[in-house]
């Protein structure tokens, strides 16, 4: 959280999926979520699976050391409006804050430099997508 305070953002932590999903029943829906891969029990991408399925309209920034293995079809079907590639600074988490309220397509803000451009080129051409 110290990351997003330095970013001018105010954050929440959860040690875990079931504690993330108690805590944006409560959340206005204009709340980002930034989302890990790797969680404890259950995976970033279960997370948001069971957001969606329960409806929820969170946008989520999708967060990795490593780009992720499903296709853009998956990425868009979940409703991922940002990639960040760990490491990031605080102005690339600020843009996919950004991008996530106002659910932008999908891009890799790591790829993208952080600017406010790069339209035209499909922003997940340069993710590790199968």
């Amino acid at each position: 959280m110290r990351l997003a305070q330095i970013a001018g953002l105010e954050g929440r932590r959860v040690a875990s999926a079931e504690a993330a999903l108690a805590a944006l029943a409560s959340l206005p829906e204009q709340t980002v979520v930034l989302v890990d891969i790797q969680l404890g029990r259950r995976s970033g991408i279960q997370l948001i699976e069971t957001l969606r399925q329960r409806g929820d309209p969170h946008p989520v920034v999708l967060m990795s050391g490593a780009p992720p293995t499903m296709s853009r079809e998956r990425i868009r079907a979940l409703g991922i409006a940002t990639f960040l590639a760990k490491p990031f600074g605080a102005d690339q988490l600020k843009l996919a804050v950004k991008r996530g309220r106002h659910r932008e397509q999908p891009v890799d803000v790591a790829k993208d430099g952080g600017s406010e451009s790069g339209a035209g080129d499909d922003p997940l051409d340069d993710l590790s997508c199968r």
